[in-house]
C-alpha cells in the first residue's frame, strides 16, 4: 500500500504531464495556422538537437538539486520540485526527467503502472524536445529488462 506521501508524489508527476499536455495542445492549436512556423519544421531535428546549446543554469542547478534527492533515495519529493520548476518556466534537462523517470520507479505502485508511468515522463521528455542522455536510456532499458 501506498503512503499518502507517494500518492500525492504520484499526483503532482500526472498534474504536471496533465499540464504541459494541455499546454501543448494550445500551442499546436496557434501554430497550426501559422505560416512562419514552417520552414523551422523542414530543419532536421536531428541536426538541432546535436548542436550543443547552453544550458541555463537555473535548468542545471534544478537537475542537480534533484538528483541529490534521487541519490538520497528521497523519490517522492522529486515530483512537487519537477513541478514547481515547470511552474517557475525554468525549462527542464534531461537530467531532470532522469530524476523524475527514478522517481516514477522507485514510488511503490502496482508494477504494471510503473512502465506505463516511466513511459508517459518519456513521451513528455520528447514532447518537450529535451534530449534523453546515456543515462535516460540506462533508466529506461534497466526498467524494462527488469520487467521481462
Amino acid at each position: 500500500p501506498m503512503t499518502p506521501e507517494e500518492a500525492a508524489a504520484l499526483a503532482h508527476i500526472d498534474a504536471a504531464l496533465e499540464k504541459e499536455i494541455e499546454a501543448r495542445k494550445l500551442q499546436e492549436d496557434g501554430v497550426v495556422g501559422d505560416a512562419a512556423a514552417v520552414p523551422s519544421r523542414a530543419a532536421s531535428p536531428a541536426h538541432i538537437s546535436r548542436t550543443a546549446l547552453p544550458i541555463d543554469p537555473q535548468s542545471q542547478s534544478y537537475a542537480d538539486h534533484l538528483l541529490k534527492l534521487s541519490t538520497a533515495g528521497r523519490y517522492a519529493e522529486i515530483p512537487a520540485v519537477f513541478e514547481a520548476m515547470l511552474a517557475t518556466g525554468v525549462k527542464p534537462i534531461a537530467g531532470t526527467y532522469n530524476a523524475l523517470l527514478l522517481a516514477a520507479i522507485h514510488i511503490p505502485v502496482k508494477k504494471i503502472e510503473v512502465v506505463s508511468k516511466a513511459l508517459d515522463v518519456y513521451a513528455d521528455m520528447l514532447r518537450r524536445r529535451v534530449t534523453p542522455d546515456s543515462e535516460t536510456f540506462d533508466i529506461l532499458v534497466g526498467l524494462l529488462a527488469s520487467r521481462s
